[in-house]
């Protein structure tokens, strides 16, 4: 197990560190290297590695999107723009680097944004509302968009409040709907992981199911969804609630996380990309994000602000270590780019 680096997006106040950088070694455990306060509620975290630029939101009723120089000692903020809506949750780099797209979880939409040659933030382009509601009144009485996820020449969004997954085609800036994929109502979906061996297969966590459902992206740029696969042997209780997802580096499965029963799952894959039988794993409370690198595995807790290392391989599971560090809600965990983010 080698050390590595990433950054750590919480929900904090302004007077809070917000947006953590930590060394990791499974020898010492954590470092503590920089960190930006001033933000409120920095709840997601992008790294542009090849202009040295971190992307974070301001996941507020209106909503912020913050551009910061990070070649230095200290961050350095560029600039900063609206997203034009409410709680930004999820942001994505266009596979050109060209684009920054924002999820806007409350207000249901999804913003573009143009990037200069520096990576730096130019101005906002497009703003696509989303229309309707679903069947769930407490988590679907609008449209909430959770993911933003570039899949070749097109930009897929989940959109958890509508049980649909959005695919746009970014023309110059502007986003053009050219397919929907509707699922199971009520099932909630919220973050795509893409297979890293198999090109055009994809997956989904429901949110409110607690499934995860295999994607077969068409040539044409269209989904189509597999059955679905429950995470857990028992029903989903209303408190429960799927979060992350990320698969293996070498395609042999998925992790995901669950929150109310705070489980991680590990979710094997079979040569051609079709799920096994799941495994659960205790964890650390309401656990949202995590990371894998090697065989190190971090995950959050969005409930207590813990940060717990395991030990992770397929064939033993998850073993605690000894190594664990707090701040304020870690929601948002991104491995620095000289490793590799996991999705």
């Amino acid at each position: 197990m080698n050390a590595f680096t990433f950054w750590a997006g919480n929900y904090a106040s302004a007077e809070e560190p917000g947006v953590l950088e930590y060394a990791f070694a499974p020898g010492t455990g954590f470092q503590l290297l920089r960190c930006i306060s001033g933000l409120r509620n920095p709840s997601f975290v992008l790294e542009n590695p090849a202009k040295g630029i971190l992307y974070t939101v301001e996941e507020l009723s209106e909503g912020q999107v913050c551009a910061w120089d990070v070649r230095g000692s200290q961050p350095v903020l560029l600039s900063r723009l609206s997203t034009g809506g409410a709680d930004p949750c999820h942001l994505a780099l266009s596979d050109d680097g060209r684009w920054l797209y924002a999820a806007n979880y409350t207000s249901g939409s999804v913003a573009c944004f143009a990037l200069d040659a520096n990576g730096n933030l130019l101005r906002r382009t497009d703003l696509r509302q989303h229309e309707g509601k679903g069947p769930n009144p407490l988590r679907q009485e609008a449209p909430h968009a959770h993911c933003v996820f570039p899949v070749n020449e097109e930009l897929l969004v989940c959109d958890l409040g509508l049980d649909a997954i959005f695919t746009y085609r970014n023309e110059n800036g502007s986003l053009r709907e050219v397919h929907r994929l509707r699922l199971t109502p009520g099932c909630g979906p919220r973050h795509l992981a893409a297979h890293p061996k198999l090109g055009g297969m994809l997956y989904c966590i429901t949110e409110l199911a607690g499934t995860v459902v295999p994607l077969r992206l068409e040539a044409n740029g269209s989904l189509t969804a597999l059955p679905a696969v429950a995470l857990l042997k028992e029903p989903m209780r209303p408190e429960w609630t799927g979060a992350a997802i990320h698969p293996l580096p070498d395609g042999s499965g998925l992790l995901l996380s669950l929150r109310g029963c705070d489980r991680l799952v590990f979710l094997p894959l079979g040569a051609d990309g079709t799920p096994g039988v799941p495994r659960c794993f205790p964890t650390v409370p309401v656990p949202r994000d995590f990371l894998l690198k090697d065989e190190t595995l971090l995950v959050g807790s969005q409930q207590d602000g813990t940060l717990q290392a395991y030990s992770f391989a397929p064939e033993q599971g998850m073993i605690p270590l000894s190594w664990k560090t707090r701040m304020s809600s870690p929601v948002c965990l991104q491995i620095r780019q000289d490793g590799k983010m996991l999705s």
